[in-house]
């Protein structure tokens, strides 16, 4: 009887294991944002991202206090370093190369245009257009 529970104990503990495994192999798994709609991408965007840089324009950099506040009624305000920065409409438009959307954000000196590449678990991966910048992003 004691060796009928214990390999019960075994079984239920490899189970269990298996299932989180998976579980965090779903997590790492990348999805590509280009075949989502824009109603899709406007509420995926919608909300406060915490910006975390991988390579900025200004090198590899780790943001601390950055964020991208984004409203439904299509508002960035950027905070970089725990100060405000900027506060401009932006705009979700497909593009001819690969089908990506952009988020381009108009501020009072032209545009900044981001192509939002893909999610990863809880984090966005988007690319600033013209370089190979990229930041990685998780909501809060």
């Amino acid at each position: 009887m004691k060796y009928i529970s214990l390999f019960s104990l075994i079984f239920s503990s490899l189970l269990y294991l298996q299932a989180s495994c998976k579980k965090d192999n779903d997590n790492l798994r990348e999805i590509a944002l280009n075949s989502k709609s824009e109603t899709e991408i406007r509420a995926l965007m919608t909300g406060r991202w915490k910006i975390h840089y991988s390579n900025g324009y200004m090198g590899y950099r780790v943001c601390n206090e950055c964020y991208w506040d984004i409203t439904s009624t299509d508002t960035l305000t950027e905070t970089y370093d725990g100060a405000f920065f900027s506060k401009n409409r932006i705009k979700y438009e497909k593009t001819g190369n690969n089908n990506d959307w952009l988020m381009i954000n108009y501020s009072g000196v032209g545009t900044v245009s981001w192509i939002l590449n893909s999610l990863k678990g809880d984090t966005l991966i988007s690319t600033y257009i013209g370089t190979t910048t990229s930041s990685y992003l998780t909501k809060q």
